[in-house]
C-alpha cells in the first residue's frame, strides 16, 4: 500500500515539472562569468528551463579559458544527462565585447616547420649566453600564422 502512494506521489511530481530532455544540449545567454572564469550564471532561451547559476565552463582542452561577457551565448547540457550535472561549452559571439582566450600551455605548436613567409618568422636557435631556445623573427607580425595540414 505504501509504494503505491509513494508511487502516486513520484507521478504527481513528474507531472509538475517540465518535460525537459537532460541529454539534449540548449542555448542559453550568459549573465555573468565567475572571476576564475571557470563557471557561468546564464539564462536558457527555452522558457521550461529556470536561469542557472554557477554552471561549470567546459572547453575540451585542458588550460584553456575564455572571458565570456554578459550578452554572449553558450550551449548548456548535463553530464550522462544527469539533472545535477549541468555545463556550459561552445559560445558564440553577442553584441559587443569580443570573447578573450587565453591558452596556459608551456608548448603551443602549429604544426610544419618554423620557417614562414612574409617575416613572420624565420626560425629558432639556441641562446648562447643563457642556453635557452629563442625564435627569430623577421619584420614582426600581429599575425599568426601556420600551414595546413
Amino acid at each position: 500500500m505504501l509504494d503505491r502512494i509513494l508511487a502516486s506521489w513520484v507521478a504527481l511530481a513528474r507531472g509538475a515539472q517540465a518535460n525537459i530532455d537532460y541529454m539534449a544540449l540548449y542555448r542559453a545567454r550568459v549573465l555573468r562569468q565567475s572571476v576564475n572564469r571557470h563557471r557561468l550564471d546564464v539564462r536558457p532561451e527555452d522558457p521550461r528551463l529556470p536561469p542557472m547559476a554557477d554552471v561549470p565552463l567546459k572547453l575540451g582542452v585542458p588550460g584553456v579559458e575564455a572571458t565570456i561577457p554578459p550578452g554572449h551565448f553558450v550551449i548548456v547540457g548535463w553530464e550522462n544527462g544527469r539533472p545535477n550535472r549541468p555545463y556550459a561549452t561552445l559560445w558564440n559571439s553577442g553584441e559587443g565585447t569580443p570573447i578573450k582566450l587565453t591558452i596556459n600551455g608551456v608548448l603551443i605548436e602549429l604544426g610544419g616547420t618554423t620557417s614562414f613567409t612574409d617575416g613572420v618568422m624565420t626560425g629558432q636557435s639556441v641562446d648562447t649566453v643563457t642556453g635557452l631556445q629563442q625564435w627569430m623573427m623577421g619584420n614582426g607580425s600581429s599575425r599568426v600564422r601556420a600551414r595546413k595540414a
